[in-house]
């Protein structure tokens, strides 16, 4: 009877202070909706103003080694091995042999601007995506400038397509489609805004 009694109470005492709360959130309306308006407008100004934009270009490639007499099943297995191949290539784009010169050639740029990188810099900036069963692969470089992101792009597509050659012995890429001007990818203004209601809303609530 007494654990009875005791659920009774507590369930009772859920109650109430569920009940309090509900009555407190309707006091301070105002009051949570201006604290939560203000975070999203913070967050949106945040955004728009104060993050650093940075814009992304990209370059595609193509793994595909020209053979003239191949059968079909030779034919299958020699696009196999130039889809592995991918796997090599995507650490060698990005290794200092090519950096260095794609560094070489940004300063000899005539672009009317400054667009030295350090192979450090470089290799923090670009990023390689594969799909699976694909013999193409992009390049996709991230700066704070669209036309320094296209630039890079072209010129490690260049390199890397130029100095394969003689690092692989081989004659199996081309450039099927040129970095344009890189298109803004971050900061993500709408995420910002949306994360800002939420935080001021949790935080009036709290």
């Amino acid at each position: 009877g007494v654990e009875v009694v005791n659920n009774s109470q507590q369930t009772l005492n859920n109650t109430i202070d569920l009940h309090r709360l509900m009555v407190l959130c309707r006091k301070h309306i105002k009051m949570l909706i201006i604290w939560t308006l203000l975070a999203g407008i913070l967050g949106f100004v945040i955004a728009q103003f104060v993050v650093v934009p940075k814009y992304t270009a990209t370059t595609e490639i193509l793994v595909n080694q020209r053979h003239t007499n191949d059968n079909n099943g030779q034919a299958y297995n020699n696009q196999q091995a130039d889809i592995q191949m991918i796997n090599t290539y995507k650490d060698i784009i990005t290794n200092q042999v090519i950096l260095n010169r794609v560094s070489k050639q940004l300063d000899m740029a005539q672009t009317g601007k400054n667009y030295h990188m350090t192979t450090d810099q470089l290799k923090k900036a670009i990023s390689v995506e594969t799909q699976q069963n694909s013999q193409v692969f992009s390049l996709a470089v991230k700066t704070n400038d669209p036309a320094k992101s296209a630039l890079i792009a072209n010129t490690v597509a260049n390199v890397f397509k130029s100095r394969i050659k003689g690092i692989m012995s081989v004659n199996n890429v081309t450039i099927v489609a040129r970095g344009t001007a890189g298109t803004q990818s971050s900061p993500n203004v709408k995420l910002y805004t949306l994360a800002g209601f939420v935080i001021g809303l949790v935080l009036s609530f709290a």
